[in-house]
């Protein structure tokens, strides 16, 4: 992945040193000014990661979280539907997997958890996710508290440590304020990894819709309208999606800055 980065980067840079004399309206020249600037938006979150969450932590990641990643049994469907459940928490790592991990690789933790939140907005279906949708800071506090506990009690049976204490501190302990503490740290990564994650999947929007160009399927007069939404084709249109997901980094960006 990193040697992609590097190569994506290179690219952009080579780009930059491309013939003046290329028409500012031929697909060529639009694409190195793409390039150009994606390769500028690279550089700057790695270095926002850098400057403000040099320990952000990194594991092992799925990167594709979303409801159609997430098989649940149908034996807990059932019993949900018919209100008869065995027990409190019938949703485990028995009775739900994920699957598709062809996008999985060695990431920022919070990035997988930010996917998973943009996943929320939907955009599937139609092409344009709808950020009304997106979890409440309320929501993911919830969601990140769950994964924490579940992180520090799969941490301490692996270290040999009593695997019941996280579950069972009381609420004036001080493992309750830690957790506290690291909860709203986390948080806060998540704000920028969200953003972030809309840049990676703008640029693969953009990566896919590109294959028609290799096929000779791509119009130039038809790109704008496109992307923004006004021509409905029979497929999926990646090029919309990933205009969609790079404007939402773009909002998100300026309303960073402007804080």
């Amino acid at each position: 992945e990193g040697t992609t980065g590097k190569q994506f980067l290179n690219n952009g840079e080579g780009a930059s040193r491309q013939n003046n004399s290329t028409s500012k309206n031929s697909p060529i020249f639009i694409a190195n000014e793409m390039i150009c600037y994606l390769s500028d938006q690279l550089k700057w979150v790695q270095s926002l990661i850098d400057e403000q969450y040099p320990d952000a932590p990194i594991g092992f990641c799925h990167n594709d979280v979303n409801a159609g990643n997430i098989l649940v049994n149908a034996s807990v469907q059932d019993a949900e539907t018919s209100g008869k459940h065995e027990n409190d928490e019938p949703y485990n790592a028995e009775t739900v997997c994920l699957i598709d991990y062809e996008y999985c690789s060695i990431n920022y933790t919070m990035y997988d958890i930010a996917n998973f939140f943009n996943e929320h907005t939907g955009g599937n279906d139609n092409g344009i996710p709808n950020y009304a949708l997106y979890p409440s800071v309320e929501r993911q506090c919830h969601f990140l508290e769950a994964y924490l506990r579940e992180r520090d009690f799969i941490d301490s049976k692996t270290h040999g440590g009593n695997a019941n204490t996280d579950a069972n501190v009381d609420a004036n302990d001080d493992p309750v304020k830690d957790i506290s503490s690291e909860i709203t740290h986390l948080q806060s990564q998540v704000e920028i990894f969200q953003m972030i994650n809309s840049l990676y999947w703008g640029i693969w929007g953009i990566v896919q819709a590109a294959e028609e160009v290799r096929i000779g399927t791509f119009r130039v007069d038809d790109a704008r309208s496109r992307m923004m939404g006004e021509i409905d084709g029979d497929e999926w249109d990646y090029l919309k999606y990933g205009r969609n997901r790079l404007e939402r980094f773009r909002d998100c960006k300026g309303k960073m800055m402007r804080c």
